[in-house]
């Protein structure tokens, strides 16, 4: 059940517009934007869920800096409703440990 919520936040990431369509191979996550997915993720469930979310979008922005690959995961998780690997262990290492 968790699972699914982040993978509904990590999705609300590309349709609240987190990354910027002008990425280059740097990361350009504005700190609002954060700020915006740590809210849609955190929504009333608390400071631990809260630090589960900004750790999850903290290391999407180090394993997906440009929005080209984000925008390509995003909608093969859209297509098919799968986490892949690397971004299920982001979850997964946030849920265990949110501050890693």
């Amino acid at each position: 059940m968790m699972l699914r919520y982040f993978l509904r936040c990590f999705v609300s990431l590309f349709l609240l517009g987190i990354l910027s369509p002008s990425a280059t191979a740097q990361t350009d996550y504005l700190p609002e934007e954060v700020e915006n997915y740590v809210r849609e993720c955190t929504g009333d469930r608390g400071l631990s869920v809260e630090a589960v979310c900004r750790c999850v979008v903290r290391k999407a922005q180090s394993k997906y800096p440009s929005f080209e690959e984000f925008q390509m995961i995003n909608q093969d998780i859209e297509a098919t409703g799968t986490i892949p690997p690397p971004l299920r262990q982001i979850i997964d290492e946030c849920e265990t440990d949110p501050f890693s």
